[in-house]
């Protein structure tokens, strides 16, 4: 990558537009150039410029946004940069910028804006992420690469080589970015303790899972078979006396509805009696309904002939009103006409008068227009004079204020004559002060340094002391862990007794299943004994019903006997009405008749009832019948179960229950030995590596009291060093200072440099003043000659605007005699509005006259129409009256009036009709529901159902819930602890697994992982570092064959050189001289630009810092190898404030600072529009 130009506007202290163009030939022919300038003057923003136009960012203050912007030029409204540049892929020119509002000063910031286009102009991209990532791609490095390629800051490898142990590792990290890895290696170990933490949760979550025991879990099993088996017999009891209450309801329902049908059908009677007068109306209307339509043809024919003969009438008489109105009409419009010539001819009379009037309005409008022209012109003259003569007035005033000042400028100069060799020795001053500062500081550093490693050693020796008691605690506390974990083993071995665990639970299981089968028979035999009861109590029951059923067939046989004969005697009844007491029946003689008055009361109803208690005893014996035959069937079950229980009770070892629970306790006491062993294995494990870590803790620290106590010795006497350097530095300071009676102080470098300023803008005031007041003088010359010029020109004007006068006043006069104040154009419009009425008038008097002749015309041939219509209307009504009377007698109709009588409207006669509808429906749809529910009733009473009651039956209901309720309690119970076995399995998946990534994160935490970071960063560094020293021996080679870098085997991240001037001896880089020190540090750099431009090839580099601190011989040896690097091709910028550079290093970019801190540039390649306007600006400021 090469930079080409750089442009930039209104950075920092930089004010104005400025230009560096890098294809200058001089860059080309020397290679090396110096960018120089006073401490603070902008040297680095030429820098942030470049970096802004490329990654919209500066090292110093990052990205720039709506919200922050530091680098523009305080009081300015926008900046802007701009670099064009060159790479593999082409020329390319990339910029940005960035705004006020209304680039005003002070308004708010709007979005930056950057732009990305290539050699020919085409835009390549404009949306800042577009851009960002268009350039990283053609440049071929990203922001924190481009920084560490081209803009070298070789004064960080230079406190690198004087940096001792303990800060070299960071100084190292933020030069060469390896950052990430003490992330990394902080990330790994907060991994591993995360992950280590979540075992531990799951753990402790596995030990709060509640589960029932085996024995709980088959004893819930068994009860809950018991009842569900209760709660099917139960339920069968409830459904079939839900049945027989369900018939009961039903029976009394479809009675209820009978009853109710009854009393229906009665209303009906009632409205079909009511309705017969209104069904006698409804059949006369519908004879009279077929005479509908000829009736209305008659009306229509009599209703025709009426109106004919009233608008014949109207018609008639509206004739003689029609002729009148007509002849009225041809009067007006002979009038119209008349009017309408005499208004053509007056207008044809005013035209010519029209004419000349206009023609003298214009000559008016064109003379007034030339006198207000040249009023203007007259008052613009005066107003230019008047202008004039204040300009005269304030040139006056300022000129003999610029005598003033120019007076007071001369008395400056002689009071402070003694300033001016500040303007030759500041620089060198400047330079003292600053290299003073930096020995101040080194002092400082020094004593802090020293202070630190002497507590250093003191806290080391603490610390060791300390680790060691550590480690007897640690190696206290693995002891009681590794006698804890052996007690456990004791333990377990004595409860196990020589077998092994599994024949234990192999044990308890067989006693579990004997006693739940011993338990099983004991109930089982309750229940037989149960059923036996059951079968017995039923035989009885059934005996003594099937007694009383016999009976009941006895009672029933002799009442159907007597229902027979009472039959009989009432098939007989009208012999019986014949007969009379004292007279003999004709059938037995008998000469009494007890029947004669009335018969007996039937037999029915007893019959009913006998059968009825037949029925219900019938299904009493079947439903006593199927118990009897289920408790038969429940016994032979439970029999068959009590023999397999016993068979599988005998295959099984003897044993009790005493014996299960001393087998249970003793495997729960063994679980939980194992558990406790687990623990104590894993504490014994911690324990073993708290103990490793310790010892190695305890051996660290011996080393580190060593290194401490050696680093203090060395830091008191680089102390002692630094001391006796900042007081001579401060002599030599004194005596430079001491002709401008100023001490020695912090404020020392401003004050010099305000004095300094202040008698250079005093010597510029000076030239400046003198320029200006000349050039006032002159100007007043000019400007008493240019009002001489301006009176005349007033006077000609004046006697110009007279003449056009008297022309205006003759054209009025002119245009009052022919025509008045009257205006042309409203008299013609007002001619015209007069004739277009006339025509108007005579326009409608014609169409009037049109319109009464169309009318009358119209009126005549409708009489006739009407006259023809009236003939033809009666011919019908003659024809359609007969035919309409034989219709009526043949309907049965006496007249029309009695047609009409019998007619009903449609909405009446449409009621009728839906109520005969209504109640004819009403009689099918009783009908065929009393037949129904008839039916149903029967039916009902023919199905047989056991004998219950409703509070029978609401226990039965209440039984089978509770039975519910504890089914589901139980079910309940069994869900619970099934869940709790998964969760439970669920937990042990979930602890290997995660014992699994503990596992890969502790081997990870043991090669990269620590809290503070160093054991991934020292490794990584020690291979970024040994990559670094092979590039910067590349470089190193290219300016001196001398040296030749490596690292130190004891110390990974320490420098030596190898001097091949010296038989190859090697030497710590501390031992180095200023000049030898700065090349070291310089192939560092250029080093580290090879490492983060990888394969791009760069070819333009800036270096910072570095040549304050070099004595006269190390800067000449710094520039001799700098000249070696320009022979690769590169073009190099030196940024630095040493003035000696301007002697050695021709071609140079210079910031110059100025009053008011507006900064400016000169030198090779500059180019600046604040430059063009200079001077301009300063004859604005004096005018105004």
């Amino acid at each position: 990558m090469k930079i080409l130009e750089l442009r930039f506007k209104n950075l920092n202290s930089l004010y104005g537009e400025w230009c560096i163009d890098f294809t200058h030939p001089d860059f080309e022919a020397n290679g090396l150039f110096a960018i120089t300038g006073a401490t603070g003057s902008g040297k680095t923003t030429i820098l942030d410029a470049l970096c802004l136009a490329l990654y919209g960012q500066t090292p110093r203050l990052g990205k720039m946004t709506q919200s922050d912007n530091e680098v523009m030029s305080r009081q300015t409204g926008e900046c802007f940069a701009e670099v064009l540049f060159e790479t593999a892929k082409g020329t390319y020119r990339a910029s940005w910028h960035q705004h006020r509002a209304r680039k005003k000063a002070g308004a708010p910031l709007q979005s930056p804006k950057r732009e990305l286009a290539d050699a020919a102009g085409t835009i390549l991209a404009e949306k800042l992420k577009e851009v960002q990532e268009k350039i990283d791609d053609v440049v071929g490095m990203g922001f924190d690469r481009f920084t560490r390629s081209i803009l070298l800051a070789q004064g960080s490898f230079d406190s690198f080589l004087k940096a001792d142990a303990d800060e070299r590792s960071p100084i190292l990290e933020q030069i060469t970015g390896t950052e990430i890895y003490t992330e990394i290696s902080k990330l790994v170990h907060q991994r591993n303790s995360a992950e280590n933490q979540k075992l531990n949760e799951l753990k402790a979550g596995l030990d709060g899972i509640q589960m029932l025991g085996t024995d709980e879990r088959e004893q819930i099993a068994f009860d809950l078979k018991q009842i569900e088996e209760k709660h099917k017999a139960e339920a069968e009891k409830r459904d079939a006396a839900k049945a027989a209450l369900d018939c009961l309801k039903r029976i009394e329902t479809l009675t209820n509805e009978l009853e109710a049908n009854r009393a229906e059908q009665e209303t009906l009677r009632g409205d079909n009696e009511a309705f017969k007068p209104e069904a006698a109306r409804l059949a006369t209307a519908k004879r009279a309904q077929p005479l509908t339509v000829a009736h209305a043809k008659l009306v229509n024919f009599r209703n025709d002939l009426s109106k004919t003969a009233i608008e014949l009438k109207a018609a008639t008489d509206a004739l003689p009103s029609l002729e009148k109105q007509q002849t009225k009409a041809a009067a007006l419009f002979k009038v119209a006409v008349k009017l309408l010539n005499e208004k053509e001819a007056a207008q044809q009379e005013l035209a010519p008068v029209l004419k000349q009037a206009r023609a003298l309005d214009t000559q008016i409008i064109g003379r007034l227009a030339i006198q207000k022209t040249e009023n203007a012109a007259l008052e613009q003259l005066k107003g230019e004079q008047k202008a004039l003569r204040e300009t005269e007035a304030e040139n006056k005033a300022a000129l003999e204020q610029l005598q003033a000042r120019q007076t007071e400028a001369e008395i400056y100069q002689k009071e402070h004559a003694h300033d001016a060799g500040l303007v030759g020795q500041l620089a060198a001053i400047l330079q003292s002060l600053e290299h003073l500062g930096k020995l101040s500081g080194e002092k400082d550093k020094a004593q802090k340094t020293a202070k630190q490693t002497a507590t250093a050693a003191t806290q080391a020796t603490k610390t060791a002391a300390e680790e060691e008691n550590n480690l007897a605690v640690v190696q206290k506390a693995f002891s009681k862990a590794e006698t804890a974990s052996r007690e456990i083993n004791r333990e377990v071995e004595t409860l196990l007794e020589g077998k092994p665990l599994p024949d234990w639970r192999t044990r308890h299981e067989e006693l579990r299943l004997r006693i739940n089968i011993e338990q099983r028979i004991l109930v089982t035999r309750g229940a037989i004994e149960e059923k036996t009861a059951a079968v017995s109590g039923a035989e009885k029951e059934l005996i003594l019903k099937r007694s009383e059923q016999e009976g009941l067939q006895r009672e029933q046989a002799l009442v159907a006997e007597n229902l027979k004969l009472q039959q009989k005697v009432e098939s007989l009844e009208a012999e019986r009405e014949a007969l009379a007491d004292g007279q003999p029946c004709p059938l037995c003689g008998a000469l009494e008749h007890p029947y004669a008055a009335g018969l007996p009361a039937r037999e029915t109803s007893s019959l009913e009832k006998i059968n009825a208690a037949l029925s219900a005893l019938a299904n009493q014996i079947n439903t006593l019948t199927e118990k009897q035959a289920g408790a038969n069937a429940d016994c032979k079950t439970l029999q068959t179960s009590l023999k397999k229980d016993e068979a599988e009770l005998e295959t099984l070892a003897p044993g009790s229950a005493e014996e299960a629970e001393q087998i249970a306790s003793r495997i729960g006491q063994i679980e939980k030995l194992e558990r406790a062993d687990k623990e104590a294995k894993t504490a014994l494990d911690h324990a073993r590596e708290a103990l490793n870590r310790q010892m190695l803790a305890t051996q660290s620290a011996k080393q580190n009291v060593k290194t401490a106590t050696e680093k203090a010795e060395e830091t008191e006497a680089q102390r002692i060093k630094a001391e006796t350097m900042l007081a001579g530095a401060e002599s030599q300071l004194q005596q430079k200072i001491e002709p401008f009676g100023i001490p020695l102080s912090p404020e020392t470098s401003s004050n010099l440099t305000v004095r300094r300023d202040q008698w250079i803008e005093a010597e510029e005031q000076a030239g400046k003043l003198k320029q200006t007041i000349s050039n006032l003088q002159t100007t007043r010359a000019s400007q008493a000659e240019q009002i001489g010029l301006q009176e005349t020109r007033i006077r000609k004007q004046a006697e110009m605007l007279t003449v056009t006068g008297s022309l205006v006043v003759d054209l009025k006069a002119q245009r009052i005699n022919l025509f008045g104040d009257r205006d042309p154009d409203a008299a013609e419009q007002e001619a015209q509005t007069v004739l277009d009425a006339s025509r108007k008038e005579a326009a409608a008097a014609q169409t009037q006259l049109g319109e009464s002749k169309q009318a009358l015309m119209l009126a005549r041939q409708n009489a006739q129409t009407l006259e023809k219509g009236k003939q033809e209307i009666q011919a019908q009504l003659v024809e359609a009256g007969p035919s309409f009377a034989a219709a009526l007698t043949g309907a049965g109709f006496e007249n029309e009036a009695a047609y009409l009588g019998a007619r009903l409207d449609e909405t009446e006669q449409s009621k009728l009709e839906a109520r005969a509808d209504e109640l004819k429906h009403r009689h099918t749809h009783l009908a065929a529901l009393e037949a129904e529910k008839a039916q149903q009733l029967q039916a009902e009473r023919e199905q047989k159902h056991v004998e219950s009651s409703p509070e029978e039956h609401a226990l039965l209901v209440q039984s089978c819930e509770e039975l519910l309720k504890e089914i589901g309690t139980l079910n309940n119970q069994l869900e619970q602890n099934r869940k709790a076995t998964e969760l439970h399995q669920s937990k042990l998946g979930e602890i290997e697994k995660q014992q699994i990534e503990c596992n890969r994160w502790s081997t990870l935490h043991e090669l990269i992982g620590s809290a503070d970071g160093k054991k991934f960063r020292n490794f990584a560094q020690g291979l970024t570092f040994e990559l670094m020293v092979s590039h910067a021996n590349q470089q190193l080679s290219k300016m001196s064959d001398r040296y030749l870098l490596v690292r130190d085997k004891r110390q990974p991240l320490d420098l030596n050189v190898v001097d091949n001037y010296q038989a190859g001896e090697i030497r710590p880089v501390k031992n180095l001289s200023g000049g030898e020190s700065f090349i070291v540090s310089l192939s560092l750099a250029l080093g580290l630009s090879r490492m983060a431009s990888k394969h791009i090839r760069v070819d333009s580099l800036f270096l910072d810092e570095g040549f304050g601190t070099l004595d006269e011989d190390a800067l000449e040896t710094a520039l001799e190898a700098l000249a070696e690097l320009k022979q690769a091709g590169k073009l190099i910028g030196v940024i630095s404030h040493v003035g000696a550079l301007k002697e050695r290093i021709s071609t140079q970019i210079n910031v110059h600072i100025a009053s008011g801190g507006r900064n400016r540039l000169s030198g090779t390649g500059i180019s600046s529009t604040k430059e063009k306007n200079h001077a301009k600006d300063d004859m604005g400021a004096v005018a105004h």
